[in-house]
């Protein structure tokens, strides 16, 4: 396939590349592109090229996914149990060859579709659409038995094209790849219990997952998923004599009494009771936000947690972005949460973070650590200029991914008191004395800054109509005073 139309050097060298192993080509397409991003551009131009690109990868995920479940039943077979693999066996290490040059080309084409163009190039096509839907449903059924570099390339590439709405509602209007989406995510999550090496794996998903949150039908089915694993609980542990029948006539005039009326006393007994068995997947987002908030304290913790510092934070980022979503449009999975028995602890882990969050933002303005530059050198000065500026506009971020969040969540009334109760205003509160006057000129972060600001003022708005907000803006003012 050409990339390029004029002949150059670069030309000819393409035209060696011919007779070389895909995983180099792979590597050296990824290289060309990385220093010369029309070359990107230029590859998805041509249709053919990409088309290959993944149909390639879905023929080869598609014998992975066989050889795999061999290898699986091979281990078996030899009494090495049901997820460690029979040692140096050539099937294995054939295996891991193939999944080094499969995680170049996914590598490859992350980067070729991360491109808004390129997006454009792939929602026009409805076939190739189809394609990558394939692939996602091969990647997300085996991500967990993949090597690790594959399993991050692999789920990055997924992440990527799930910003493209047609790919998306491709993957999530077909119920047994939104099903097993929802399944085997959710059960990672919740019981794979990754390791800090895989921490960029987790980012990827919860980038996924955020996709997947934007499709109304995804939202909708992992809700039936959730209550039909709660109605098989509940028949498989009755001790009564009940018959079928009745048994569903009550869990349909349960549904429907929750549709109606949010705070029915026996809907809340039984979304309790679901919740501690068979969670929603946001129980799994609130597992892996506490377990990775401690990144803020890195400093304290050593050298070590310090290298993990910006992939935590990374990881964090997503998980906000992923609640806000799920949350933001959503009145039935409000409802889910707001009967959760460890409510009250996901809401606190939330302000907690918030609060750590404001307190660093509050010192950087306050201490300003660029005026301790001034006796280094020029190129010494330069780099700490720029750390401290990149930690400072992430923490911004951070910031306003929280504040997303609560504002999503203040969107529903029946929120309001466990708001109210944790006092989620007085945070906002100490931030508004830097948002009020923002010069774009004189400070670079003036842009989001003032989105910050926007959803503090919408967050205000939707706690507004509640009797208790004139009670604490008066305190406020007179606190002003």
């Amino acid at each position: 396939v050409p990339l390029i139309m004029d002949k150059t050097p670069l030309d000819r060298k393409v035209e060696k590349w011919k007779n070389e192993k895909p995983s180099l080509l792979f590597d050296k397409l990824t290289q060309m592109m990385a220093n010369k991003p029309p070359y990107a551009i230029r590859f998805a131009d041509e249709p053919s090229a990409l088309c290959l690109g993944f149909k390639y990868l879905e023929l080869e995920l598609c014998a992975l996914q066989n050889e795999l479940a061999q290898l699986k039943k091979h281990a078996h077979a030899h009494g090495h149990g049901g997820s460690t693999y029979a040692p140096h066996s050539q099937l294995q290490l054939e295996l891991e060859m193939k999944q080094g040059t499969l995680a170049s080309l996914c590598k490859l084409l992350g980067y070729v579709c991360s491109y808004p163009h390129n997006k454009q190039t792939l929602a026009q096509d409805s076939k190739l659409s189809e394609t990558i839907a394939h692939c996602a449903f091969y990647i997300i059924s085996s991500f967990d038995s993949y090597t690790d570099l594959f399993a991050i390339h692999s789920v990055h590439l997924c992440a990527v094209c799930g910003e493209v709405r047609t790919i998306r509602d491709r993957m999530c209007h077909n119920a047994t790849y939104a099903k097993m989406f929802y399944q085997n995510i959710n059960e990672y999550l919740l019981y794979a219990h990754p390791n800090d090496n895989k921490l960029q794996l987790l980012q990827y998903l919860f980038d996924f997952l955020e996709n997947l949150f934007c499709n109304e039908k995804f939202v909708h089915l992992s809700i039936q998923l959730f209550r039909i694993r709660h109605f098989h609980h509940d028949t498989t542990t009755t001790k009564t004599t009940k018959t079928t029948t009745e048994t569903l006539s009550k869990l349909t005039s349960t549904a429907e009494a929750e549709e109606e009326d949010d705070d029915d006393d026996d809907e809340e007994d039984d979304d309790e009771e679901c919740v501690m068995q068979h969670p929603h997947i946001y129980v799994a987002l609130f597992l892996h936000l506490q377990r990775c908030m401690d990144y803020v304290h890195s400093a304290r913790m050593g050298h070590e947690e310090m290298l993990k510092f910006e992939v935590k934070q990374a990881v964090v980022s997503s998980i906000l972005t992923a609640l806000a979503t799920l949350f933001g449009p959503y009145q039935a999975v409000v409802s889910l949460f707001i009967h959760d028995e460890m409510l009250a602890q996901h809401m606190g882990t939330l302000r907690t973070h918030l609060s750590t969050l404001n307190r660093m933002f509050i010192q950087f303005e306050e201490k300003n650590p660029l005026k301790n530059i001034a006796y280094m050198s020029k190129q010494q000065s330069e780099q700490v200029r720029n750390s401290l500026h990149e930690k400072h506009h992430l923490n911004i971020s951070q910031i306003t991914k929280m504040i997303t969040v609560f504002m999503s969540l203040a969107h529903h009334s029946s929120l309001h008191s466990t708001l109210f109760k944790l006092e989620i205003h007085d945070l906002l509160f100490d931030l508004l004395p830097y948002l009020r006057a923002l010069d774009a000129q004189q400070n670079q972060f003036a842009g989001m800054l003032a989105l910050t600001r926007d959803h503090i003022i919408n967050y205000f708005d939707q706690i507004s109509y509640d009797a208790r907000f004139d009670a604490i803006v008066d305190e406020y003012n007179r606190g002003v005073a």
